[in-house]
């Protein structure tokens, strides 16, 4: 079952053949039903694309045959190595020598 999350105002909107789903408040894509009770029909993409972290894999994972994950600059980077890091004793795992 999927997990209510507040997403605020909802749209689905179309452009040159991309679907996209808008909400206006900041969250992330719990599960399938972000865009299956908007009308989307996941099943019948070859590309789902949402921005979360890992909150979206127990329900995404049932519909895509891969799942493939990209790393973007910020606070919540997949590369933990690349945050400037002030006050921290490293190497410290999962970051510097003591991760390998």
């Amino acid at each position: 079952a999927n997990t209510p999350v507040p997403l605020g105002d909802c749209a689905l909107l179309e452009a040159d053949g991309i679907e996209m789903v808008l909400i206006t408040l900041r969250n992330q894509a719990m599960g399938t039903d972000v865009f299956t009770q908007l009308g989307c029909d996941l099943a019948a993409k070859k590309i789902i694309v949402v921005k979360s972290s890992q909150h979206f894999y127990a329900s995404f994972s049932k519909v895509a045959k891969h799942v493939v994950y990209a790393g973007a600059p910020g606070a919540v980077t997949l590369d933990l190595a690349t945050l400037p890091y002030r006050k921290a004793r490293l190497p410290k795992w999962p970051i510097g020598a003591a991760a390998a």
